[in-house]
């Protein structure tokens, strides 16, 4: 990890403190689904009771979900949810040694322009955790800078996304 390149807190006017970050609970899973709808859906379509369930399913209920390696929020002084990033384990066995990959998924937050460091405060919390690797498949071209001060590596091959195609002529008339 690189150390002393990028500094990623930064000073905020006294009203302005930095959120809180802790891990995400079902009490948050409305108000993060909201923040999906708002952030990842760019407001269209609803915060559904289904979706809130899956959140909680996924990110607390899940044989994936580990407390060690939490889906995180950010909430500010009031306590409203400012920002999420989801995680998930997987436990490899890599030559007879047991090791336990956190792979982060959807990191949003509400109001970029008022804490501008959230992200990547919430970024440096999962990679903090106890795991022997973090990967993510999900980055946005927003996030990709940030993991990269954080010293992740783009693995150029393994990040295309690869499709078959079972009906080619279809394919074709789609594009």
């Amino acid at each position: 990890m690189r150390t002393g390149v990028y500094s990623l807190e930064h000073s905020l006017p006294e009203s302005d403190a930095a959120p809180t970050l802790r891990p995400f609970t079902r009490a948050d899973a409305p108000a993060v689904t909201a923040l999906f709808v708002a952030e990842m859906r760019k407001g269209k379509g609803r915060a559904t009771p289904a979706l809130t369930e899956y959140l909680v399913a996924l990110f607390l209920d899940g044989p994936f979900a580990d407390p060690a390696c939490p889906a995180r929020v950010s909430v500010d002084a009031n306590g409203a949810v400012t920002g999420f990033t989801g995680a998930i384990t997987q436990k490899l066995d890599l030559a007879g040694e047991a090791k336990t990959i956190c792979v982060g998924t959807t990191l949003m937050v509400r109001d970029h322009a008022r804490a501008p460091m959230t992200g990547a405060r919430l970024l440096r919390a999962l990679l903090a955790g106890p795991q022997d690797a973090t990967i993510t498949e999900t980055s946005s071209p927003e996030s990709l800078p940030m993991w990269d001060r954080l010293g992740a590596t783009v693995l150029g091959a393994s990040s295309l996304e690869w499709v078959r195609v079972f009906r080619p002529a279809a394919l074709g008339l789609s594009r």
